[in-house]
């Protein structure tokens, strides 16, 4: 018998898309084959923050990855994995090494540290004998990078029951639901807010650490531009008291400076909201600008500001963009067909060469 070992940070409790993603594929995997194993943090007994010890924890448990046919891990992990995966490559050959990967980690760092992710993120990827990626937006970046990748394309899929709108608010609600990080650039929205003339209330849902320095700036961003009493952190939230916010919003604001394919934006639309983003990474294959949502110049809060004063007082564009964004979701893939790829993949995986 064949065995499959995954090798994630955790088996449950997604906090981020791209867990969801990894989470939801091993499951599927797991429906399948019932002697397929999952090796994460809390199984191995430790939680390190510091990433490169990895490569000798996973060495405990060496015997176990050896006798794999076929280990499934995700390509954010390279620095906890490079060179334990480089050992096990160099005793073992006959097991295949597949990866995950939803976005290059390099595109979010600026100088010296771009330059070193950059490096071993590539040279990581080039160790599996195939990359699955959930984005058209990255496998057009890896085809660029990579010379012959083997690429499985399994787009990610959505629930697709369903939702309610009711919107039924005499206000504007403006909604962003995402990590409170530097990286999702909403210290950019909060700029922009500050000379929005139209009666809104922004509600920013999303885990934080309240003595983070990023949350602390953004705090006094508030003050700064006087945005007390319209923004408000809500922190994570219940998936019954997202759903309400998602009702009872009229617009998703995605401040994001990178995105490897961004659910939330279509989780939003699902609800009919149109989107206001900028232009960047994955964004444009999603948000079709006055179509579905608008874009603003990659980090111009500038322009973000016109377009929100825009889409706030013009009523009938407003709804034209929420028809087009159920529209476009309505067109993305489901949940079904994803498992239906999921399967296909794994039955095929072991007998390539």
């Amino acid at each position: 018998m064949k065995k499959t070992i995954f090798l994630l940070p955790k088996e449950k409790n997604p906090t981020t898309g791209g867990q969801q993603y990894d989470i939801h594929f091993t499951q599927v995997i797991k429906q399948i084959d019932s002697s397929v194993e999952v090796v994460t943090d809390d199984k191995l007994a430790w939680n390190s923050r510091i990433s490169f010890l990895y490569n000798f924890i996973y060495l405990f448990k060496l015997k176990t990855f050896r006798n794999a046919d076929l280990i499934i891990t995700n390509s954010r992990l390279y620095p906890r994995l490079f060179f334990f995966l480089s050992i096990l490559k160099f005793l073992n050959t006959k097991t295949k090494l597949i990866c995950i990967h939803h976005h290059y980690n390099f595109l979010t760092h600026s100088g010296v540290k771009r330059s070193l992710n950059k490096y071993f993120e590539i040279k990581f990827l080039k160790m599996f004998s195939g990359i699955i990626i959930p984005s058209r937006y990255v496998k057009t970046l890896t085809e660029n990078l990579l010379d012959n990748p083997k690429i499985y394309l399994l787009e990610i899929g959505f629930d697709k029951k369903p939702r309610k709108y009711e919107n039924k608010t005499s206000i504007n609600k403006l909604l962003y639901v995402g990590t409170i990080e530097k990286r999702k650039g909403i210290h950019l929205l909060l700029e922009a807010l500050k000379e929005v003339r139209e009666e809104y209330e922004l509600n920013l849902i999303g885990g934080y650490k309240p003595d983070n320095d990023y949350y602390l700036s953004l705090l006094g961003l508030l003050k700064d531009n006087n945005l007390k009493g319209k923004v408000f952190f809500r922190g994570r939230v219940s998936n019954e008291e997202l759903r309400n916010y998602y009702m009872q919003s009229s617009v998703f604001v995605f401040p994001s400076l990178h995105e490897g394919y961004g659910m939330v934006i279509i989780e939003a639309m699902s609800y009919g909201l149109p989107v206001i983003a900028f232009n960047n990474s994955a964004i444009p294959y999603l948000v079709k600008d006055n179509y579905n949502g608008l874009l603003a110049e990659n980090q111009n809060f500038s322009e973000m500001q016109v377009l929100l004063n825009k889409i706030l007082k013009d009523t009938q564009l407003l709804n034209n963009l929420k028809e087009n964004a159920l529209r476009t979701f309505n067109e993305v893939k489901s949940s079904e067909d994803l498992v239906k790829d999921i399967k296909i993949f794994y039955e095929k995986i072991f007998y390539e060469n």
